[in-house]
C-alpha cells in the first residue's frame, strides 16, 4: 500500500510497498480499498506521486481530481496522473480494478527504441481524467485486465514476473489508448510535437512556483518560444502561455481549497512579488477572487 505524510495542506501519497517495490504496481478492487484504509483518512484530499488507474465494472459511485467530480459505473475509467489532488467519496457502491503504478513500471521520457515507441503510442500526456468504455471497448480492456490481475495474485518477486506484470499492464493501456483515439479523446497525429511539448511540461512542473515567463522556458530548454507554443496547441489546444498559466492557477486553486495558507502567503508561494498581483491574476484566470474561491469551495465541501 501507497505510503502517507499527513501534513497540510493535503496528503502526500508516494507508492510505497516493499514487497512490490520492485514492480511498482500495486493491484486491487476498490472494495480492497476501502477495507485497507481507514474512512477518515479515504476522505480527506491527497495528492499522489503515482499513476492511478480505475477500470470500473459494475455499481455506481463518483471520485473527484482537481475539483471536478466524475461519475462512476460500469464502463467508466479514472486516469489519474503524478501531482494531481483526488478525493474518495464513502458513498456509493462499486467495483472493478484499481491500479496503482509507480512511474518507472511505464515507458520513461528517457526511454529508447521499443520502450519509446511504446511510450509514443500511449500520448499519456493526452488521456483524459474520466472517460467511458463502450460495450465492446469494456469487454476488451476488462478481459485483459482480467489476465494481469490473475498474474499479479502469483508475483512471485522474479524478473520474469516482473516484466510479464509490467507488460500486461501495458496491454491494458495500450488497448485503452485504442479506445481514447476511436473517441477522439487523444489524437495520434500529434507526432514530432510531442518532445518539445513534454521537455516543457517537465521544466515547468519544476518550475512554475518561480516562473511565469514564456521566454524563461524557451530559453532553459532552446527552443523557440513560438515552437512550444505550437506544441502546446497541437497536445492541448492552448498557447504555452496559457499552459503556464493554467498551471499556476490550479496549484492555486488546490491550496486555496485545502488549506488555510493566508491568501498573501500563496501568492507569495506561487512567485508573486505582491499580493495584489496575485489577486489581480486569480481573478483574471477564474473570475473570482482567492478569498471568494476559497469560500465557495470550503462552503460547497462543509455542505
Amino acid at each position: 500500500m501507497s505510503g502517507v505524510d499527513v501534513q497540510p495542506p493535503f496528503r502526500h501519497v508516494a507508492f510505497h510497498n516493499p514487497a512490490l517495490e520492485r514492480l511498482g504496481i500495486e493491484l486491487m478492487s476498490p472494495a480492497r480499498f476501502r477495507q485497507r484504509v481507514d474512512a477518515g483518512v479515504m476522505a480527506q484530499p491527497e495528492r499522489v506521486d503515482f499513476f492511478m488507474l480505475m477500470l470500473v465494472s459494475d455499481g455506481s459511485g463518483r471520485h473527484t481530481v482537481d475539483f471536478v467530480d466524475y461519475p462512476l459505473g460500469p464502463g467508466a475509467v479514472i486516469f489519474v496522473r503524478p501531482g494531481q489532488v483526488q478525493r474518495w467519496h464513502l458513498e456509493g457502491d462499486y467495483g472493478g480494478m484499481l491500479a496503482l503504478v509507480s512511474p518507472v513500471a511505464l515507458p520513461q521520457n528517457t526511454a529508447v527504441g521499443d520502450a519509446r515507441r511504446e511510450r509514443d503510442l500511449l500520448l499519456l500526456d493526452q488521456w483524459p481524467t474520466h472517460a467511458w468504455l463502450d460495450g465492446p471497448g469494456h469487454a476488451r480492456v476488462g478481459a485483459s485486465a482480467g489476465g494481469l490481475e490473475a498474474d499479479f495474485t502469483r508475483y512471485d518477486g522474479s524478473e520474469r514476473d516482473v516484466q510479464l506484470i509490467r507488460h500486461e499492464l501495458l496491454v491494458v493501456m495500450l488497448q485503452l489508448a485504442k479506445c481514447h483515439a476511436a473517441t477522439g479523446a487523444i489524437s495520434e497525429s500529434a507526432g514530432v510535437t510531442q518532445g518539445p511539448y513534454r521537455l516543457f511540461v517537465d521544466a515547468l512542473e519544476q518550475g512554475f512556483r518561480a516562473q511565469h515567463s514564456l521566454q524563461y522556458y524557451a530559453a532553459r530548454l532552446g527552443y523557440a518560444a513560438s515552437t512550444l507554443s505550437r506544441a502546446c496547441l497541437r497536445m492541448e489546444g492552448r498557447s504555452a502561455k496559457q499552459v503556464i498559466d493554467r498551471r499556476v492557477t490550479l496549484e492555486a486553486q488546490r491550496l486555496l481549497a485545502h488549506a488555510d495558507t493566508p491568501v498573501a502567503t500563496i501568492g507569495h508561494e506561487l512567485g508573486f512579488s505582491e499580493p495584489t498581483n496575485f489577486v489581480k491574476f486569480f481573478r483574471r484566470m477564474t473570475g473570482v477572487t482567492p478569498a471568494a474561491f476559497r469560500q465557495r469551495y470550503t462552503g460547497d465541501r462543509d455542505g
